[in-house]
């Protein structure tokens, strides 16, 4: 895995930008669009500017949720949950503010449920620096909290 992503060159990112695209034209979501944006747009830098395939793919994370976010940029949970990730953290308790996004019984569940995760990791790993907090608080509380503020927008377009 690691060959192919060393190797990875500027027409790759534009095979995956065409078949994001059509899998946003197949399967309509408005979703796999902004991931075919990043794509495209790892492409043409990589046509100017020669970058390691880490940079490569941290670029691609950045750049597609940033423009999820920016689809969203009317919703206050969206605003809220970028201004909250943008501010320093220090521990979990820092993300409690967070709890302002779940609306619904289904979305305080469904990120109660994952966020059990960071406690369960906490519980059986002694954490060793503030990098390996961060990761956890990531996956287990923003994350979950950017999938609420994302599907909630699919289900009231389909109601």
């Amino acid at each position: 895995m690691i060959e192919f992503a060393s190797g990875l060159q500027w027409w790759h990112w534009w095979i995956a930008a065409a078949v994001l695209g059509i899998v946003e034209a197949v399967i309509p979501g408005a979703v796999a669009i902004w991931f075919a944006a990043a794509a495209a747009v790892i492409g043409a830098l990589l046509l100017v500017l020669p970058l390691a395939w880490q940079l490569q793919l941290i670029l691609f994370g950045v750049l597609s949720i940033g423009a999820l976010a920016l689809w969203r940029y009317r919703d206050k949970d969206a605003w809220f949950l970028v201004l909250t990730a943008m501010m320093p953290q220090r521990w979990f308790f820092d993300t409690f503010i967070l709890w302002l996004i779940p609306k619904s019984r289904r979305e305080i569940l469904f990120t109660a449920g994952l966020s059990w995760g960071a406690g369960v990791w906490r519980w059986y790993h002694i954490p060793h620096s503030f990098t390996e907090v961060g990761r956890v608080t990531v996956l287990f509380i923003y994350l979950p909290m950017l999938a609420v503020v994302l599907f909630r927008q699919f289900v009231r377009e389909e109601s």
